[in-house]
């Protein structure tokens, strides 16, 4: 909304980072669709015309980090509220993952955003023009 309403901010942003669409992976709203971008075309079609510098982490990526079993008793094992926490809502929403893929764990999409802002060198890609 605020790229619409004042188009101009757009060249005083540095990246965004967005988790959305698919290159090879297959869609997880439709075969052919990502859930972000299927919910809210018109804002993405907003966003990737901007102008500013976009990275994008779509599910090629973020279904390649995975709550696993030893994964979850890690973050169990920490022994602190958070641990708890995490370990609750990771195994909540892995219930739903694990019926619809069949992986070993369910894919962390917020997670590895966060991952890629934090310690960007973590990961590695290529530009490319998106229509």
């Amino acid at each position: 909304m605020a790229l619409i309403k004042e188009p101009r901010i757009a060249e005083r942003i540095a990246e965004i980072v967005m988790m959305g669409g698919a290159y090879f992976e297959v869609g997880n709203i439709t075969p052919a669709a990502e859930f972000n971008i299927y919910v809210d075309p018109e804002a993405a079609d907003v966003v990737m015309r901007c102008g500013a510098p976009i990275t994008i982490l779509p599910l090629d990526v973020t279904h390649q980090i995975q709550s696993t079993p030893d994964r979850l008793a890690a973050i169990l094992n920490l022994g602190n509220k958070s641990g708890r926490a995490v370990h609750a809502m990771l195994t909540f929403s892995e219930t739903f993952d694990l019926q619809k893929y069949g992986w070993a764990g369910a894919p962390l999409h917020d997670p590895t955003v966060i991952a890629y802002l934090l310690q960007p060198d973590l990961f590695e890609g290529r530009h490319c023009n998106v229509t």
